[in-house]
C-alpha cells in the first residue's frame, strides 16, 4: 500500500477517537482531577483512547516505512475528515472560513502526495 492510503487509514482512526471523546464528554463536568479520571472510564472516552493507541502503533509502522517529511504533512487529512464528521455526525455548525481553510488543506495534501 502506498503512503497516502496508509496515512488516510491512520487519520480515520485518529478522527474516530476524537469523535468518541467528544460524544463521551458531552455530559461530563471536568472540574477536578477526580472527574477527569472518571471521564476516562466513560465507554466512549475509553473506546476513543483504545483507538488512539491503535492509531499510534499503526503510526509507528508508517514511520518505519516512509520519510517523516512525506507522511507527517499527510496527517492533515485528519482536518478534512473532521470537517465531515463534525457536520454529519456531530451536527456542528461550520463557518465558511472553516470550509475554505479545509479546501486549502486538501489542495496541500494533493500537492504533497502528487509524484
Amino acid at each position: 500500500m502506498n503512503a497516502v492510503l496508509l496515512v488516510l487509514l491512520n487519520s480515520i482512526l485518529l478522527v474516530t477517537g476524537q469523535m468518541l471523546w467528544k460524544i463521551g464528554l458531552r455530559d461530563i463536568e471536568i472540574n477536578s482531577v477526580a472527574n477527569a479520571i472518571s471521564a476516562i472510564f466513560n465507554k466512549y472516552v475509553f473506546s476513543g483512547l483504545v483507538i488512539y493507541m491503535i492509531a499510534t502503533l499503526y503510526w509507528f509502522y508508517i514511520l518505519k516505512r516512509f520519510d517523516l517529511t512525506k507522511v507527517y504533512p499527510l496527517q492533515s487529512m485528519s482536518y478534512i475528515i473532521t470537517l465531515f464528521i463534525g457536520i454529519f455526525f456531530l451536527n456542528e455548525n461550520v463557518s465558511r472560513n472553516t470550509i475554505i481553510g479545509t479546501i486549502i488543506i486538501f489542495i496541500g495534501v494533493f500537492v504533497i502526495s502528487y509524484r
